[in-house]
């Protein structure tokens, strides 16, 4: 990936710092029907670079959100199911969980009634100092079509996010399209299909 240098050395990646996946909330995956077309979104050539953020990245550090310069941000829809399936609770990541929650609250609350397929605004939270970028926020708002027979097994709640990142890169090939995960063999699984994929490193920009 080709993101903004660090200002300090990368610390090693281990799996063992992954935050556990909840249990899907979904059940099977419905057959595709007409409607489960390539996700366009209006406002999507924008930034040259669009981050799809899994699950775990944003259980680990819920700053993420605005932690990627001028790049423009993604979130599946399946990642907002997983979140509010792990809000309850009271280890870290519930509360990471329900911080990420009150961020994208607030920055609803800023956009006003507007259409969302035009994304939010990455505003830096009052009260940190976080050199926000100029990059917005994105939600799936179309079912991605299940590209490949490799993605009909397996964990399902893997596949819905690994399906969102071929389709946007179908759809979109002028843009460099990178899913984020703490995830391991999610990471894998997208390098498998040739979906770009990093991990996330303490809250820096990746190299």
């Amino acid at each position: 990936a080709r993101r903004a240098r660090p200002t300090s050395p990368r610390a090693p990646h281990s799996p063992l710092d992954s935050p556990p996946r909840p249990p899907s909330p979904r059940g099977p995956p419905a057959p595709p029907g007409p409607h489960h077309a390539h996700a366009e979104y209006p406002l999507l050539g924008r930034a040259k670079r669009l981050y799809i953020l899994d699950t775990t990245v944003l259980m680990h550090a819920p700053t993420s959100l605005f932690r990627f310069e001028e790049h423009d941000v993604l979130l599946p829809m399946m990642v907002l199911e997983e979140l509010d399936a792990a809000k309850k609770g009271l280890s870290e990541v519930a509360r990471n969980v329900r911080q990420v929650s009150r961020f994208i609250g607030e920055m609803m609350q800023q956009h006003g009634g507007s259409d969302l397929a035009d994304g939010l605004e990455l505003r830096e939270p009052e009260g940190l100092d976080l050199k926000t970028g100029t990059g917005r926020l994105y939600f799936q708002t179309t079912m991605p079509e299940t590209h490949s027979s490799l993605l009909r097994d397996g964990s399902f709640a893997d596949n819905e996010i690994l399906s969102t990142a071929f389709s946007l890169r179908e759809a979109h090939p002028d843009k460099d399209i990178v899913l984020v995960s703490k995830d391991i063999n999610l990471r894998i699984k997208a390098a498998i299909l040739g979906v770009q994929a990093e991990d996330y490193y303490n809250d820096r920009a990746l190299d």
